[in-house]
């Protein structure tokens, strides 16, 4: 049995995976925290939104139009420059609700919801497109 992953396979379930997170990231801080059982949301959020939609993007299986591996890439780009606070509030810890709301809250999230927002409306066709992939496999 080949363990190799194809190209194809890759972008699919990368992508897939991205979409979960860039959904989550889209809702508000309460949301965003009960959707990630209160555990490192802001760390988690950062990373699998921007990891995932960077490797999305650059995939070479990747069927994004130009515009939207741009604005994928934008968006990843932000979340990289969230200051420290907005990832690991001081005098919190992160890996309870108090930690993770007091992170979630900051205002650097506020333009990444509605940039999330828009980015789901924009990733539409490849959204779908990703769904008849998993449908048909």
């Amino acid at each position: 049995m080949n363990d190799e992953i194809s190209d194809s396979d890759y972008f699919e379930n990368t992508f897939f995976y991205f979409v979960k997170a860039l959904q989550v990231l889209a809702l508000d801080a309460d949301l965003q925290c009960q959707q990630m059982g209160n555990y490192n949301v802001a760390w988690e959020l950062q990373q699998d939104v921007a990891q995932g939609g960077l490797d999305s993007a650059r995939s070479p299986s990747s069927h994004l139009t130009a515009r939207q591996a741009d604005e994928v890439i934008r968006l990843a780009r932000a979340l990289e420059e969230l200051p420290d606070e907005a990832i690991s509030p001081k005098g919190f810890l992160t890996t309870n609700y108090e930690g993770s709301i007091a992170a979630m809250n900051h205002q650097s999230w506020v333009p990444l919801r509605r940039q999330a927002t828009e980015l789901l409306k924009l990733l539409e066709p490849a959204i779908e497109r990703n769904a008849l992939y998993f449908a048909n496999s």
